[in-house]
């Protein structure tokens, strides 16, 4: 009787260990459904900065490109929350923001660049490439734009896609932050798991890794939940994102832990907190990569215009934030760079610089905060100064004058995925 009870225990017991080793591995792999499912049917969300509430059937970002390195998801559509203000983003085939539809078989602009370009803090109509698609009609702007990319992600985008757009010009953005320093870099930092799908050999050549190699250093999405999950539950890290909250409310407070307090988490080899970047050598690669862009579109007949979009500290002094030692200097060496370059290379450059400085002076803000990403007015005024320079230059020929700034505003406590 005795033995019958000690095994019947040890059967109940063994199951019950086994319903939690199978309900833990179930909530592993439909622990992203589960959560979609419970959220979809809700209009009011209360969301805050830097969250997203998905619309589509992953609840993930960006996944692994094979020739790239990322991209977004395709076909996805999520709301984003950037400085208190919740924006709609929607990802076509290719995982590219907005449409790529063009039923007039208009000429094409491919539109490349990164986060700028993808239009972090605007709603779909308000990037770049939609506001440019509002001031003519004479060419079908298409945005490429990918967040955290670098001139060399950029040079890769374009070589996958260009044969099926067959572009008749290209429009490259160079962010003045940080585009020079993606290009030094093997992996980025602030898209996790998603390593850059090329290396430099010490003649300082681009070569690209294989397929295989790359995915090697990506955690696979078993992993990635366990730390989400994990990351969820843990108390240190939803009050230092509290702490985090009360820094973006005060200024001196969030621009010092940018500035200081984070550069502390990227780390030289002999484990000093120094940063150091070797921008000549970064300058050398950009100029390699640029050239390889440039013959490229030059053979398919096509003109190629780079724009740079400055640091918001080259904007106003107020915005006391930059990456770089000197902000200026930094800033007017690479348009300098770019300049000769454009020379040399028989390609277009522009900068806005003097035209966001008016606008910040006469108009307001053209950056946004706590995240400085140019806010929709900056997205608008870079657009509408590229037209006009295009329209100069007779590469277009009819421009809408009467395509004014109007922002498309999403109610916080609407939040409304069928409404989009």
């Amino acid at each position: 009787m005795i033995n019958l009870i000690k095994k019947n225990f040890l059967g109940i017991l063994f199951s019950i260990i086994l319903f939690f080793i199978l309900h833990e591995i179930a909530l592993i792999f439909m622990w992203e459904r589960i959560t979609l499912t419970a959220k979809l049917p809700k209009m009011n969300v209360e969301l805050h900065d830097n969250q997203r509430f998905y619309c589509s059937e992953i609840k993930k970002r960006t996944q692994f490109h094979k020739v790239y390195g990322w991209h977004e998801i395709p076909n996805s559509k999520y709301f984003e929350v950037r400085n208190k203000k919740p924006k709609i983003h929607s990802y076509n085939h290719l995982g590219f923001r907005g449409s790529l539809e063009n039923p007039e078989k208009l000429p094409v602009v491919m539109v490349l660049g990164d986060s700028m370009v993808r239009g972090t803090i605007a709603d779909d109509l308000d990037t770049m490439p939609e506001v440019m698609n509002r001031f003519t009609d004479d060419f079908k702007f298409l945005n490429f734009g990918m967040g955290g990319t670098g001139t060399i992600n950029q040079y890769l985008i374009f070589r996958e896609n260009y044969k099926e757009f067959n572009p008749s010009v290209v429009v490259l953005f160079i962010s003045n932050s940080n585009d020079i320093e993606n290009n030094l870099e093997g992996f980025n930092r602030s898209i996790k798991n998603h390593p850059r799908p090329y290396t430099i050999n010490d003649n300082n050549e681009i070569i690209l890794l294989k397929e295989a190699e790359r995915k090697s250093k990506i955690l696979y999405r078993i992993e990635d939940l366990k730390e989400k999950k994990k990351k969820n539950q843990n108390f240190f890290t939803k009050n230092f994102q509290k702490f985090k909250d009360f820094l973006r409310n005060n200024t001196k407070l969030y621009l010092f832990y940018h500035a200081k307090v984070k550069e502390l988490f990227i780390r030289k080899k002999d484990g000093s907190n120094e940063r150091v970047i070797n921008y000549e050598l970064g300058f050398e690669i950009t100029e390699k990569i640029l050239i390889n862009l440039n013959n490229l579109i030059k053979n398919e007949g096509a003109k190629l215009i780079i724009l740079d979009i400055p640091e918001p500290y080259e904007i106003d002094k107020k915005k006391n934030f930059s990456r770089h030692e000197d902000a200026k200097k930094y800033g007017k060496n690479l348009r300098n760079f770019l300049s000769s370059l454009a020379d040399k290379e028989n390609f277009i450059f522009f900068t806005p610089l003097d035209t966001l400085k008016e606008k910040q002076s006469n108009d307001g803000d053209v950056f946004g905060f706590p995240d400085m990403h140019l806010n929709e007015f900056g997205y608008y005024t870079v657009a509408e100064f590229l037209i006009n320079k295009m329209y100069d230059l007779n590469i277009i020929r009819n421009k809408n004058n009467y395509a004014k700034f109007n922002v498309q505003d999403v109610d916080p406590l609407k939040i409304n995925c069928s409404e989009y």
